[in-house]
Parts: C-alpha cells; structure tokens; sequence
C-alpha cells in the first residue's frame, strides 16, 4: 500500500512541503488517529505526531506498509515519526517551480483508500491481521525509507505495497540500484598570467575525470547508467582553480554490479588526480537507493485483481527504466510490490506536463481502481490459506539468487 501527499502547484520542497502534509494528515485522521508504535531503535523515531516542520516528516510520501500478520483485528493505523534528528542537514533537490511532479499526491490517495478498504473487509469478515500506513519524508532525493528500515519500521511486515503513477499502468516496472556523490578535486591556486606554473589546476582534474568516465560508457555493459554535472569550476579566469567538484549518479541492475560499477568510475578519478597533481574524495548524497524486486507471488495477486477490475495492464516493459527508489531497498528487507499506474497520459514523470496530470481531476478515477487492487490484494493474503508462506519462499529464494550473483 501506499501514502503520499498532495504534489504539484502547491507543493514545496521535499522536506517543506507543509500545505502538503496537513491535507494528507487531516485527511487520514478523518478516518484513523495516529497510533503509538514500540520505540523504533536508530535513529530516535518514536511514535509521537511530527509538527510542522520536523525534518523529514514533511510532504508525507506515504508508502504504505501492509502488516499481514495476526495483530490487532480489524484496524488501521496512521503512523507519524519524527525523522532521526540527525538527518535535518538532508539536501532536497526539485524540479524548479514543479514539485516532485510525480504524483505524490495520488499515491498518498491510493494508500488511504487501499487501507479503508482492507480495514472494512477486516471489519466485516472478523479477519486477524494488521494492516499500516507508513509515511516516507524525504523519499525523493535523500532516500527515507532507508532511515525507517534502519530505525526497525520494518521488522515486523509481512509484505509491503505502494503503486506509482506512470504514463502505463506497469506490474513490474525495472528500478535500478542508485548512489549519488560528490567528487571534489583540490589543487592548488595560483596567478593564471603570472605564475601558473606554481598552481594545480583542480578544474583540469575535474574535466579529465568527466572526459575520462565518458570514454567508459563504452567498455560498460548496456543497463549500467553513469551521469554526471560540473558543481564547481573556479571563481574568476585569472585564478588557477584550487578547488573543483563534480557530482555524479551511477546506477546498474543490482547492488553488487553498482559495487563493480563505482570502483571503474573511481579508477578514472584517481587517473585524473594523478595527471594533475591533484587530490580527490567523495561524500555520499543521500542514501543509495537498491534496485526493486518484485515479489513473483505477491504481484500475481495484483494483476489478478486489475484483470477483475477491468484495468489494462503490461506484464512488465523490458526496454523501459524508471529509475531508482528507497522501495528498493524496502523489496530487500521484506516482500514487495512497486507497481507503476496509468493517470490516463503520456507525459514524463518529473515534467510540468505530469504535474498537471497528477492534479487533474481526470486522474482520480486511476487512483481509485489502484486503492482498489490494493485492497483486493491484501484481503486475499488475509484469507486464502498458505498465501503468505508462498510469497515469503518466493522472498527468500530471490534473496538467495541474488547472494549468489
């Protein structure tokens, strides 16, 4: 399941986004108050409300947790974490004037309506089990759901969903690991007329490593992603730079081929370092995001309930990536689902054209038949013997395959 917040003209920053947090916050206190949950371990989560402004708890990318387990019958509970107090130095990045532009808004829908649902089933049926929805802060450049996974959010789930909007409707959309840095060259300064050779030209390293990571896109296999931008190049002409920073995204199908990856893009630093004279480090941005493991089980039930919803659907889109999302490294700790949805066009995500469609009012009925599916899929787990045991065998079996990579 999945909640996220209000998203486009309005919405702020990934950690401003206040307008955001209180339609999502009043919206789902309208049907269930926040619940207290055990002390969270890392980080200092605890189970109180965050008030505006808290680091991290803002534009409330809900990412739903459905519990499966046999809890407390017949009720779903809202739960609002402080982020660790640590983290208010986390750095958001946006499309100018846009938001995220990729629908948070309606996955925060979809996960409130696939939670009423199953806790009306729950209700009506008697059905043992739990199910909760968890709000992500920060998931769009810092990676929050890792600071929940770390802070034992997830040590109690038994499967996890969410749904994305998307230009398709996508059962198993391909979402790449992810770690993004900064390189920073340092040199020397030096007068570029008077005395130039008494300087080491940090911007030289900078461009010899950007020229030398693109002359490695050809020996790198075809689903390996490198991209990168010049941050910092000097202050004035006249000046030879002593300082010069690149950042760069890398990403590949899983976390050990990213490991492969990041030491070939390493080597052609400490080249450039060495042809300049120069010294290099790097600082992680965020949290590096694990790539998506759909649970074969589990996302079987999911097109089972779209065929019975009428919902056209694709299987999967080879050829296609969406990127990189924390729900990857949520698909590492427990069973999981990341589908994608169609809102009914063909715009990008993260456009102005797809903000527009997140906030049509056309996109509402798509949001409604994947809060559906949701709920289907959850209340199928809750009463179909032997369910869940076949979906965590899938679980463990993916998490063998991939040990043996």
């Amino acid at each position: 399941l999945t909640r996220r917040c209000p998203d486009g003209a309005a919405a702020a920053e990934g950690c401003r986004g206040r307008q955001d947090r209180r339609v999502a916050r009043a919206a789902a206190r309208r049907q269930f108050p926040p619940v207290a949950e055990p002390g969270a371990g890392a980080g200092g989560a605890n189970g109180a409300p965050a008030a505006d402004g808290d680091a991290g708890v803002v534009r409330l990318q809900r990412d739903a947790a459905l519990r499966a387990g046999h809890r407390v019958q017949g009720r779903v509970r809202v739960c609002w974490r402080r982020a660790a107090p640590h983290r208010r130095d986390v750095r958001v990045r946006r499309s100018a004037g846009i938001g995220h532009a990729c629908g948070h808004n309606l996955i925060a829908e979809v996960a409130v309506g696939a939670g009423l649902g199953i806790k009306a089933a729950m209700e009506a049926g008697g059905l043992a089990g739990r199910v909760t929805v968890l709000g992500t802060p920060a998931e769009e450049a810092h990676g929050g759901k890792i600071d929940m996974i770390r802070s034992a959010f997830f040590t109690d789930v038994d499967v996890a969903m969410m749904a994305h909007p998307y230009k398709l409707t996508v059962a198993r959309p391909r979402a790449l690991s992810i770690q993004a840095f900064d390189v920073t060259f340092t040199g020397k300064a030096s007068h570029a007329a008077g005395s130039p050779w008494e300087g080491l030209n940090a911007l030289d390293a900078a461009v010899t490593a950007y020229q030398s990571v693109s002359n490695l896109r050809q020996q790198m296999r075809p689903d390996w992603r490198v991209h990168g931008i010049v941050k910092e190049g000097g202050q004035r002409p006249n000046i030879i730079p002593e300082r010069a920073v690149l950042e760069y995204y890398i990403r590949a199908p899983t976390d050990k081929e990213l490991a492969v990856l990041r030491r070939k893009v390493d080597a052609c630093f400490d080249a450039a370092a060495l042809a300049t004279g120069c010294s290099w480090q790097s600082e992680i941005n965020g949290h590096a995001n694990s790539n998506l493991i759909t649970n074969e089980s589990l996302i079987k039930f999911y097109t089972k309930n779209l065929v019975r919803l009428n919902e056209p659907f694709l299987e999967s889109e080879p050829d296609a990536v969406i990127g990189s999302t924390d729900m990857g490294n949520v698909s590492y700790e427990v069973p999981s689902v990341h589908p994608m949805f169609s809102v009914g066009g063909q715009a990008a995500i993260h456009t102005r054209d797809f903000a527009e469609l997140a906030g049509d009012p056309a996109a509402q009925p798509h949001a409604l038949t994947q809060a559906k599916a949701l709920a289907m899929t959850g209340i199928d787990i809750l009463t179909q013997p032997g369910v869940l045991e076949q979906i965590w065998e899938g679980f463990r079996a993916d998490m063998a395959r991939l040990k043996d990579f």
